[in-house]
Order: structure tokens, then C-alpha cells, then sequence
């Protein structure tokens, strides 16, 4: 038998350093503990060196233990039971909490014997988020390992992903807004949170391996070798037949099954990362394919962080500025395809982090994108500017910089003028529009009731507008006389949020009965010179009571 070794303690506090947030470590950092050798390891290996380091610099200052209880299996309990048992052991505090399904917003318990995966990674999300915000940790560990990374490389690879998908899971990634669901939605919160994947690049022989000689108990889920509950148990029992048997006959199946024809799309990316693998065989030539896109990736996800800062021209928050001339110096389709994705993700309306905020990562989709852009995109008719939506709600504008640094929504008419590309938010329907649909238009919000608690309880107020930006208002700043408005009953005052310029940026107005909208804030463009350039016949004023933030990095975490 080939001896395996165990994680040290030097090589875990290595393999942290790729963990860092760039907010640095937390004070306290959260493990997601199931009960089983992965969590229980890492479990182990994150209080043991914290223990051993304590009170230096580079490490968070103390963990806590979260378990999240599905109730979807009779052992669940003892599973729970088990968590809590580790974390006491350990010495780590321990926070235990369960899926109350069927209350709102949690779904039906699922039933037994049928696909539960979405259902059951939602709520646990929705759970681990909740007690992250209790504990007042902004970080959580996961223990997924290389295993877990290979068999998400397939699954991507199956549905028609590229090398960023292929990539797998990154070791760092913002939790984000979440989903577009009220049991998914976490908006502004999730902006300022972390999850951390330490063992992505260590195989599930070394985590058992570990257990194993400091003695840690733990608990199997059998549930994850039942193929017919979760995709990624069918794709482990198809790779763990193929690793047993290589030279199997897995040409494709003509049977018209979905499901045939499902497992034939496994096979497939098995076979393209086993191709990719550079001189190893089996389980090591997936693991170190994997990892050589990951790295590849990394790569693309730097030279565009570089290439933002180089190429974006001054423009209005929410939007952004780019010459085609600047565009066409990018040849590598796969920097222009994660470009655009950087770029969706930035401006879109759509939860920061969520797929739809990226055109839900199509392929085909962004290899279209690139070429109509990455060409211009502007036919010579001035009435032509074929400004585009491609996803997410984010518009392509083809646009002109003239001589003098302005911005026309026309074609180039002379040498020294040159083509560019507008990026925006799409704009929204219109109000009569959400009316006839018998809907409420999403961007006008009435704040009214808000701020009125929060006068009573004399704390800050926030708002999440259009996912995009987020607005405080320092109500214990609030002006009297705006104040005497609200409390007026003939005035029936109000403060609504509703959306400005072409950009759809926020604009907070007073209304009151009889008198003429004062407008209290909009948002800042900090420009300077390159004001003019826009041609807009106002300058942004604000409140001191009322600020505006604009919360969707250009980061690639």
C-alpha cells in the first residue's frame, strides 16, 4: 500500500496564504462543520494553528463551529450531534441551527427519494449566512478538496463551459448579493463576506490520511454515493468506474434518454481533462489538470484586472469607457471573453455574484460578444449606433471620442475621432409599463417607513438600489425642517428614491403635498475636468445626512 502522509501544520499555514481575503483575515473566522473527515480536518488543522500562533499577526484571532442540520436523513441528527461533539473536543464554540421547511421562504421538505441537491444547497446557504451574521464572523471555511474541484471541473466542462468554469472552485471568492429568490438574497451584506476553500489542492487521501494519525472521528454521509440524489454523486460513481476500469469502451450512447445522454457528456470531459493531465494517469493527471487551468485562470483573471486599470476612460458611476482601438490590443479570445464577464458582472442589476449577473456564463453567448465588439459594432448611418443587450441587463453602447475628449452617440466622422464602447445598465421598463403588468417599478422605492423607524430607533438607515448602489441615510443628521415635514399629516411628505439620467443612477427627492420635489442628494461623479464631457446640464449635489455608494467591485473576488 502507498503510504499517504498527513497534513503538517507548515503546509496548511502555507496553503492559507492563498485563502487570504483582501480584506484581510477576520477577527474571527467561521468552519462550516458537517461532521465528516473533510470539515472535521479542516476543523482541526485551522484551531491547532491558531492555538499555536496565537495572538500573531496573519491569521484570524479565533474560529467558531457552524453545523447545519437538513433533517433530510435519519442519521441527522446523530450527524448534528457529532458536529458539536468535534468542536467540544477541540475547544472551538459551536453553533448548531436546522432548516425549517416549509416556513417562509424555505420550500416543502423535499421528499424522500427524489433530487433534493438544489433545494438542499439553497437552504444550507440561506442557514450558514444567518449564523455568519449571529456569530459576527465575515468568513467561512469550506472543506471541499481536490476531488470535490475535479468532479465540478466535469460537471462544468458537461454543460458546455470554458476554461473559467473548468477551473472549478476558487480557494477565495466574495459571498456576494446571492440569488435572485428571497431565501437566496442576501444583498448588501454578503458584499463584505468570504468563503475560503483551503484544501482545493489536497486529495481526499491526504484529509484521511490526517484523521487519521491525530486520531479524529467523524461520520460518513452515505447520502453522497447515492447517484439518484445529487448530479455530482453520478459524476463520482461514473469517475470512479472509469478510474477502476481506463480502457472501458464510454463512446457516447445513441439512446435517446436524457440521461444517457447525460452520463455521455461526463465521459466527454473526462476524457478532455484527462488530455489536458501533463505526464500522470488516472485520479493525478485529473487532479493536476484541474489544477493547471485553475493556474491558467488565475493568470487571464490578473491580465484583465490590468488591462481595467490601463484601458477604462473617465465615465458616470455604474458604467464604463473603453475605446475599440484599446479593445482590439486583446487577442487572447479567453482574456476577452473574461473581460466581458468582469464587465456584466460590474454593471449589472443582477445579484453581484449570482450567474445571471454574467449572462448565466454562455459560452457561445460571450464568443459572439467578443467578435461584434471586439469589431466595432458601428455601421456609418449617424442614425445607426446599434447600441445592443447581449445579457444581465447590461447595454453595449458603440459611441465616439471626439478630438476633444467628449462623448457622441454617433459614428467617428473624421480621422482624429475615435470609436469606443459605453457599457450600462439596460434600461428598465418603463413605470406605466410595470403598472399594465401589475407590477411595482423596482426603481422607484418610497423610503418613507424606513426612515421613520429609524428616526424612533436613531440608527442609520440603507438601502440596496437596484442592486447597484447602496444608500445611508444618517438620520440622526436629518435636517428639522425635513423632519417637521414627515411629522406634518397636511403635508403627506414623502422621501422616494427614483432612478437619474440615461444611467439609471439614484436620485433621493423630498415630495410633499403642494410643493415643487426637492431633490436631497444624487449620486457623485467624482470627474473632475472630464465633467464636461458628457453634457449633462447638472452638477451632483449632496446632503450631509444622505450618502451614495456605488458596491460592485472591479476585482475579480
Amino acid at each position: 500500500m502507498v503510504y499517504v502522509p498527513p497534513i503538517t501544520q507548515a503546509e496548511f499555514l502555507q496553503i492559507l496564504q492563498k485563502c487570504i481575503p483582501p480584506t484581510g483575515w477576520p477577527k474571527r473566522l467561521a468552519v462550516a462543520n458537517s461532521g465528516g473527515p473533510d470539515s472535521t480536518c479542516l476543523l482541526y488543522l485551522m484551531s491547532s494553528l491558531i492555538r499555536e500562533k496565537k495572538g500573531k499577526p496573519g491569521l484570524p484571532q479565533s474560529i467558531v463551529s457552524i453545523h447545519v442540520n437538513h433533517k433530510l436523513q435519519a442519521a441527522a441528527d446523530d450527524m448534528a450531534n457529532h458536529a458539536a461533539k468535534t468542536a467540544n473536543i477541540l475547544s472551538v464554540p459551536h453553533f448548531g441551527t436546522e432548516i425549517p421547511w416549509g416556513s417562509h421562504p424555505f420550500p416543502a421538505k423535499p421528499v424522500d427519494g427524489t433530487p433534493m441537491e438544489h433545494h438542499a444547497r439553497r437552504s444550507r446557504f440561506n442557514r450558514l449566512f444567518e449564523a455568519m451574521t449571529a456569530l459576527k464572523a465575515s468568513c467561512l471555511a469550506f472543506g471541499q478538496h481536490a476531488d470535490d474541484q475535479v468532479e465540478t471541473a466535469i460537471m462544468r466542462l458537461a454543460t458546455g463551459s470554458g476554461a473559467l468554469g473548468a477551473s472549478g472552485m476558487s480557494p477565495i471568492r466574495r459571498w456576494g448579493m446571492g440569488g435572485i429568490t428571497e431565501l437566496e438574497f442576501n444583498g448588501y451584506e454578503g458584499m463584505n463576506r468570504f468563503i475560503i476553500r483551503p484544501f482545493l489542492e489536497v486529495s481526499k487521501d491526504r484529509i484521511l490520511a490526517t484523521c487519521e494519525a491525530n486520531n479524529l472521528e467523524y461520520v460518513t454521509d452515505h447520502t453522497n454515493f447515492q447517484p439518484d440524489i445529487a448530479l455530482r454523486n453520478k459524476i463520482r460513481a461514473i469517475l470512479t468506474e472509469r478510474l477502476k476500469y481506463p480502457n472501458q469502451d464510454d463512446t457516447e450512447s445513441s439512446a435517446p434518454t436524457s440521461v444517457s445522454e447525460q452520463e455521455a457528456k461526463f465521459h466527454k470531459a473526462i476524457r478532455k481533462l484527462g488530455d489536458e493531465a501533463f505526464h500522470t494517469e488516472g485520479r493525478a493527471g485529473l487532479y493536476d489538470s484541474v489544477k493547471r487551468i485553475s493556474d491558467k485562470v488565475q493568470t487571464i483573471n490578473l491580465k484583465v484586472t490590468n488591462i481595467l486599470r490601463r484601458v477604462r476612460l473617465p465615465s458616470p458611476p455604474s458604467t464604463i469607457l473603453i475605446s475599440t482601438e484599446d479593445l482590439q490590443t486583446i487577442t487572447d479570445v479567453e482574456v476577452a471573453i473574461a473581460l466581458s464577464r468582469r464587465i456584466m458582472r460590474h454593471i449589472s442589476p443582477f445579484p453581484y455574484g449570482h450567474i445571471s449577473a454574467e449572462a448565466k456564463g454562455n459560452r457561445s453567448g460571450f464568443e459572439d460578444l467578443v467578435r461584434k465588439v471586439w469589431s466595432g459594432g458601428m455601421g456609418d448611418d449617424e442614425k445607426d449606433t446599434h447600441a445592443w443587450c447581449f445579457g444581465s441587463h447590461v447595454l453595449w453602447s458603440p459611441v465616439t471620442l471626439t478630438a476633444n475628449g467628449r462623448v457622441r452617440w454617433r459614428p467617428p466622422r473624421s480621422p482624429d475621432e475615435k470609436a469606443a464602447w459605453l457599457i450600462s445598465r439596460e434600461p428598465p421598463m418603463s413605470p406605466t409599463r410595470w403598472q399594465q403588468n401589475g407590477k411595482v417599478d423596482p426603481l422607484t422605492t418610497d423610503v418613507t417607513l424606513i426612515l421613520n423607524k429609524r428616526l424612533v430607533a436613531g440608527d442609520t438607515a440603507r438601502v440596496l438600489y437596484d442592486c447597484r448602489f447602496l444608500i445611508s441615510f444618517f438620520v440622526d443628521r436629518m435636517p428639522d425642517s425635513i423632519k417637521a415635514s414627515l411629522a406634518d399629516p397636511a403635508q403627506n411628505a414623502s422621501i422616494v428614491i427614483e432612478p437619474h439620467t440615461k444611467f439609471y443612477l439614484p436620485k433621493v427627492v423630498l415630495r410633499r403635498e403642494g410643493y415643487k420635489d426637492e431633490v436631497l442628494t444624487v449620486a457623485e461623479w467624482k470627474m473632475g475636468a472630464a465633467w464636461d464631457r458628457w453634457k449633462f446640464h447638472f452638477r451632483p449635489a449632496t446632503k450631509g445626512w444622505i450618502g451614495v455608494k456605488y458596491v460592485r467591485p472591479w476585482s475579480h473576488i
